[in-house]
């Protein structure tokens, strides 16, 4: 599978020290847990409006998605 951006491994990381499971995420911005993990993996991208619904939701840092190895 050809990736259209690295992984967001600092967002993964968030995610699991918050509890917060893909399946919450999904919730959030109305999609499955495979597109989520998809996301996060680099296979697809998040959309504006759902990086600022996702960041909204769990009080998550936007710069995880837009700065790169921020742990």
């Amino acid at each position: 599978m050809k990736l259209k951006h690295e992984p967001y491994t600092a967002f993964k990381r968030w995610l699991a020290g918050q509890g917060i499971i893909y399946k919450d995420v999904a919730t959030v911005i109305g999609c499955t847990e495979s597109t989520v993990m998809q996301k996060i993996g680099g296979a697809s991208d998040f959309y504006a409006n759902e990086v600022q619904a996702i960041c909204n939701a769990f009080g998550c840092p936007m710069r995880l998605f837009f700065e790169a190895d921020v742990a």
